[in-house]
């Protein structure tokens, strides 16, 4: 009981700021995402629905990890919450402090603010990264490695949109979705569901299968 108390407390110790969410998705411009239980987690990770998010770009790299070496996901597109939103702590994710993983439980716009090609990297830090068990004990101190030298390579720090890009280049249109958040990919099935896509009657929404 008491342990339960507790992680409930840990989980609404939350704060307010912009964070990023990294996906080979490309959603368009501007996108919504709404929460939905995670998808190839750590056992210890509770079924919440959720958008995972980091307070860095870095963060949200090694927080996928192996999953991008699976996909051979070279070309990455980096969104960035539209505005100030309120984030949880998460509960049992061992790797939490290492990524900066935190979560959203509402609906929330995120706008892509860059693009990155992995191919523009080291060779052997990318190949680290696909490498990265994310979400286990005995892969902290690998995260903690590769996260430090893609701070080097990927500026270490926040973006603005209007800020120039290290690796890729930052990529613009009009474009809104509602899409379930795609932070935990299924390896198996990349991003199969349906997407409501802005159209130009306000009063009319088409629906199509993501591919």
């Amino acid at each position: 009981m008491f342990e339960e108390l507790l992680e409930g407390m840990l989980h609404e110790a939350g704060r307010i700021g912009r964070f990023y969410h990294v996906s080979p998705a490309d959603f368009g411009a501007t996108v919504e995402f709404s929460p939905r239980p995670p998808i190839n987690v750590g056992y210890t990770e509770p079924p919440w629905p959720r958008i995972c998010v980091s307070d860095t770009i870095e963060g949200c790299l090694v927080a996928i990890g192996n999953v991008l070496g699976m996909l051979q996901a070279y070309d990455l597109y980096v969104y960035r919450t539209a505005e100030l939103v309120e984030v949880t702590r998460p509960v049992k994710v061992v790797d939490a402090e290492v990524t900066g993983e935190m979560w959203i439980d509402k609906n929330t716009t995120f706008e892509r603010v860059r693009k990155i090609d992995l191919h523009m990297l080291p060779r052997d830090l990318v190949n680290d990264l696909f490498a990265l068990q994310s979400g286990r004990e005995e892969a902290l101190d690998s995260q903690k490695r590769v996260r430090n030298r893609l701070e080097r390579h990927l500026g270490g720090k926040t973006i603005s949109q209007n800020s120039p890009t290290l690796v890729g280049s930052a990529v613009g249109e009009s474009n809104i979705k509602v899409v379930p958040a795609p932070m935990n990919f299924d390896v198996r099935n990349k991003f199969r569901g349906k997407t409501k896509r802005a159209v130009k009657d306000p009063n009319e929404t088409q629906e199509e299968k993501s591919s």
